[in-house]
């Protein structure tokens, strides 16, 4: 809580090292996990376990993208909520598997990540903003 009495979030997103321009950002975790190739050891079957955790705990945005002035149409990219305390111990293992599986996962934080089109309980979509700071885990 600030000093004025606002309460500030931290959002948490998982994310690769590599950018994508068309989006201004790395490829998220989930998109990571499709494209890792499956070789068959006990690391994949617990990926595939942990993605259908997800599937049962996590709705899929109803919004991804949203056209914003003259900028145009601008694709939205999900973080987590710094209350979704067990998907984001979920996320972390997730992160953990793929980094293992030769696909590094980093974790970032950021107060406001952009300009906010969508959100439920666990996560918020955000239209990335260039100026905003994110902090690398």
């Amino acid at each position: 809580m600030t000093g004025n009495g606002h309460v500030i979030f931290m959002y948490i997103r998982f994310a690769g090292f590599t950018h994508v321009p068309e989006v201004g950002v790395s490829p998220g975790l989930f998109w990571i996990s499709t494209e890792v190739p499956r070789e068959g050891d006990w690391r994949h079957d617990e990926l595939s376990r942990v993605r259908g955790w997800f599937n049962d705990h996590l709705d899929a945005p109803d919004l991804l993208e949203q056209r914003l002035g003259r900028r145009g149409l601008r694709q939205g990219v999900c973080w987590f909520r710094d209350t979704a305390r067990q998907h984001i111990a979920q996320a972390r293992y997730m992160a953990w598997l793929l980094t293992e599986l030769g696909a590094p996962v980093r974790e970032l934080r950021a107060e406001q990540p952009g300009h906010e089109i969508w959100r439920d309980q666990y996560q918020v979509v955000f239209v990335p903003l260039r100026d905003r700071i994110v902090q690398v885990v």
